[in-house]
């Protein structure tokens, strides 16, 4: 006689961590829209596994042997988590480029040339982007965050930052092209630089409604912009940026030109807060090897015959490593290591003359 036992237990949905919404927090777009930084701090905070981003377990008991496979990683950790590799100064390519970008604030309000353009991913779909036009530039930027956002991983460069008071900054930067859909079809190919923060970020304004108090204005397709900005271009990229249709109004009021990607307004919008301020930024990218050249020339002349090569190590280190090196061996099943801490038995010397004449 056979017997057979069904049993259903009615598990809850999954809720995920970021959004408290029932699904997987591997699927949650608020999750993947924050930087590699910012997911893996938020994997810490609330104790979850690297492997699967599940709570209740850790990644040394996760089973699973599924890799990244993200840049051909072949650690056992998510992909949503991909920490950056460090990089190799011997392997960096050498890019050329500066941005200048000065302002000057007034009693009038003055909007930028902002504009929000769709950038395809690793994945082929459209991401939207903040794009900042600035002709006072040589360089194109991308903000780091939206970079990893679109999952791409670029070529390693060295950037060097100088500011007002020539205070020069050095950062990690990377290298790729990125494919910008224009407004008339297709897409056209954009080679930028990342960085942290490109610029700062501008007022939202939207122009649905603002449009309407100029009449230069009022027939234009425009939509809201400003925020973080994460594409800054620059007139390396001269053939995207050329006017193709130009709307004017009278003076200390805003102007629209229209550019293959899109229409920007520029100009006066309104009054200001009347707190000035000034900003001017001047990036530029230098040659790695030749500073890696430098410093290895200078380090050079504080060892002409004086250089130490002695071991660092201390006596009890040594000695650690020499019972772990000598005591270990294979077992059948397993190993057998020596404790390092554990001295040896100490080397007594015989005595049975020296007990017998004190008896």
């Amino acid at each position: 006689r056979a017997r057979t036992n069904h049993v259903t237990t009615n598990r809850p949905p999954h809720k995920c961590y970021k959004c408290q919404q029932g699904h997987r927090i591997d699927v949650c777009e608020s999750f993947k829209s924050l930087s590699i930084e910012e997911r893996i701090n938020f994997v810490k905070l609330h104790r979850l596994c690297y492997g699967c981003l599940r709570p209740f377990h850790s990644a040394k008991v996760f089973r699973s042997s599924k890799i990244c496979g993200v840049n051909n990683c072949k650690r056992r950790h998510h992909s949503l988590i991909l920490q950056e590799e460090p990089i190799n100064p011997t392997s960096v390519e050498t890019y050329t480029g500066s941005t200048a970008c000065a302002q000057i604030a007034s009693n009038h309000r003055v909007v930028f040339g902002v504009l929000r353009v769709n950038v395809r991913d690793r994945s082929g779909r459209w991401k939207t982007a903040n794009l900042c036009y600035d002709e006072g530039s040589d360089t194109s930027l991308v903000r780091e965050g939206f970079l990893r956002r679109l999952g791409f991983k670029g070529k390693p460069i060295l950037l060097e930052i100088s500011g007002v008071r020539a205070e020069i900054s050095h950062f990690k930067s990377e290298q790729i092209a990125l494919n910008i859909e224009l407004s008339s079809g297709g897409a056209a190919c954009v080679n930028v630089a990342s960085l942290p923060i490109v610029c700062d970020p501008k007022p939202l304004t939207n122009w649905a409604d603002k449009k309407r108090n100029w009449i230069h204005l009022k027939d234009l397709p425009l939509e809201e912009s400003g925020g973080r900005i994460d594409i800054l271009l620059g007139l390396d990229h001269s053939h995207l940026v050329i006017p193709l249709d130009v709307r004017s109004g009278a003076d200390n009021e805003p102007y629209a030109f229209k550019l293959k990607l899109g229409w920007i307004v520029r100009g006066v919008l309104g009054e200001a807060d009347p707190k000035q301020s000034a900003r001017i930024n001047v990036i530029s990218s230098c040659n790695i090897s030749d500073l890696d050249t430098a410093i290895r020339q200078f380090a050079d002349t504080e060892s002409f015959g004086t250089e130490y090569k002695k071991d660092r190590m201390t006596p009890e280190d040594q000695a650690a490593i020499d019972i772990v090196a000598g005591g270990t061996r294979q077992l059948e099943v397993g190993y057998e290591v020596a404790l390092p801490w554990k001295a040896a038995s100490p080397g007594l010397p015989v005595n049975r003359q020296l007990a017998v004449f004190r008896a």
